[in-house]
């Protein structure tokens, strides 16, 4: 795993263990963000599986934001309206960068 895959592993870690020292009540109001979080993961992971031998810039581009996970978080909750997959969301949110 290259720097990119690093950096996402401990954005994600990071965030987790941030709400899990919070309270249950906000665990619960956080459900949301949660599971769309864990779907980003999943989908930054396909991505970086599929694309890292061949577009090494793209995620030199990618490690270089603060916090991947929050910029695609952000990118989906501004734009959401009928678009409901989170794969597809996290793709055109990276050909954007690219």
């Amino acid at each position: 795993m290259n720097d990119f895959g690093k950096k996402i592993e401990w954005e994600y870690e990071t965030f987790y263990m941030d709400i899990m020292r919070t309270s249950k009540a906000n665990i619960l109001a956080k459900s949301g963000e949660i599971e769309m979080k864990k779907k980003i993961m999943e989908a930054l992971r396909k991505i970086f599986r599929e694309r890292k031998k061949n577009e090494p810039q793209l995620f030199e581009k990618l490690s270089g934001f603060d916090s991947v996970l929050d910029e695609v978080y952000r990118h989906i909750i501004d734009s959401r309206g009928d678009k409901t997959d989170i794969q597809i969301q996290v793709e055109e949110w990276v050909s954007t960068i690219h």
